[in-house]
């Protein structure tokens, strides 16, 4: 399920008087992708194949949104078997050395969405919606000469932010990981 960005305004527009409809609307969308990029709490497995004598591969994100990182590779159906020979660069799944046999890999993926989005994953305005708000009002509430500007307002909003990005670094990790460091089984991600 998705929802739009719209539905974030009017908790945002409430505190930033005056502030047009599309600047808010830009900014969330800017402080969810830095909110996605800096926390893996959205996130997604890719089937990859891969080939003997082929090094490099192209993983290709789910519509609307962009791979942030590669969280981990795991060997195909399995829960724990890892597979740590890789580096990622731009989109490109490289192996550290040339498959001399064909085999399969899950790889989890930190995703974020497309700047251009006009929804976004419902994940963001369920569960998040006071952090995407406070990292929001943050933005604009730093503007310089506008008048919204309010530098005590958006001191408070970033320490808000922060402290629910960190919540929700913690809870993706809790997610991804048990105790031990061994991903959890995939069917429960």
């Amino acid at each position: 399920m998705s929802t739009s960005i719209t539905n974030f305004v009017p908790d945002i527009a409430i505190s930033v008087l005056g502030c047009p409809k599309p600047i808010i609307e830009h900014y969330v969308v800017d402080v969810i992708r830095d909110f996605a990029s800096k926390t893996f709490i959205y996130h997604s497995w890719i089937d990859l194949s891969v080939s003997s004598g082929t090094k490099e591969y192209t993983l290709s994100a789910p519509a609307n949104t962009e791979i942030v990182d590669v969280i981990r590779a795991l060997y195909d159906d399995s829960d724990t078997n890892e597979f740590t020979d890789y580096y990622f660069i731009a989109n490109t799944f490289w192996i550290t050395y040339e498959p001399t046999d064909d085999f399969d890999l899950d790889v989890l993926v930190g995703l974020r969405p497309v700047r251009t989005v006009t929804e976004v994953d419902d994940i963001f305005y369920n569960d998040w919606l006071e952090t995407i708000v406070a990292g929001t009002l943050w933005k604009l509430c730093s503007m310089n000469k506008k008048d919204w500007s309010d530098p005590v307002k958006a001191q408070e909003a970033m320490l808000e932010y922060f402290v629910g990005l960190n919540k929700a670094k913690a809870l993706a990790y809790e997610r991804l990981f048990n105790n031990s460091g061994v991903t959890k089984q995939k069917s429960f991600i």
